[in-house]
């Protein structure tokens, strides 16, 4: 327990973030 959580739960945050921000371009198409 000498590793802090904090790579997996950052990257976790950045996948869901450009994932989402995919989503919504590919929704909006014109972006």
């Amino acid at each position: 327990m000498t590793q802090p959580i904090e790579i997996p739960q950052l990257v976790l945050l950045f996948f869901g973030a450009l994932l989402l921000w995919a989503f919504v371009r590919r929704d909006r198409g014109s972006l």
